[in-house]
């Protein structure tokens, strides 16, 4: 029985021994991260195939020593692929137009509240997104509009300059009015 035990205590030794190798000095945290990482990934895809189809989100963490060199830094790399013609191109966030920021960002924006409410429980029936449509075309503002109606909130605020999409499209718009250094807000009807 003794040998016995001696096996045993060994293998859950050398068990302990391989999951250390593999998680590395970070451990459990990393390997959440990364998961974390790929759900997100997923959740991202979703409404990025709404407003740029063609183009997709890839997040990986990376290590760097600090520059102290007592901890390694964990960061969140992202990098574009979008259709170029036939080809498909890889490009950093700081190599899009404006509006090609735009949609990866409140792709990036809807995914991480995805990810809140399904791992963390933590959810918001209300939506507010302050000049989301801001760079866009046409083509552009059409695809948000499209995601956010087809999103399951029951309010979604959009923050917009008068005379824009926004005004033209949405179900119902309220009008900041500014007059003599006060603001006030005429309610739209129904």
């Amino acid at each position: 029985a003794r040998a016995a035990d001696t096996v045993a205590a060994s293998a859950a030794a050398d068990a302990a021994s391989e999951a250390d190798a593999a998680l590395g000095s970070a451990g459990a945290r990393s390997y959440a991260l990364e998961g974390a990482l790929a759900d997100l990934q997923d959740r991202v895809a979703a409404h990025l195939a709404v407003l740029s189809p063609g183009a997709a989100l890839t997040l990986s963490a990376t290590r760097a020593a600090s520059a102290t060199g007592r901890a390694d830094i964990e960061r969140i790399s992202k990098m574009v692929t979008m259709r170029s013609g036939d080809a498909i191109v890889e490009r950093s966030l700081r190599a899009l137009s404006g509006g090609e920021r735009r949609r990866v960002a409140l792709a990036f924006a809807l995914g991480f509240a995805d990810l809140a409410a399904a791992r963390g429980r933590l959810s918001c029936d209300t939506l507010i997104l302050d000049e989301v449509l801001q760079h866009l075309d046409d083509a552009g503002c059409a695809a948000v509009a499209r995601l956010l109606r087809s999103l399951p909130r029951r309010t979604v605020l959009v923050v917009a300059q008068a005379d824009s999409f926004a005004e033209r499209e949405f179900d119902a718009v309220d009008v900041v009015v500014k007059k003599g250094g006060r603001s006030s807000v005429v309610v739209a009807q129904g």
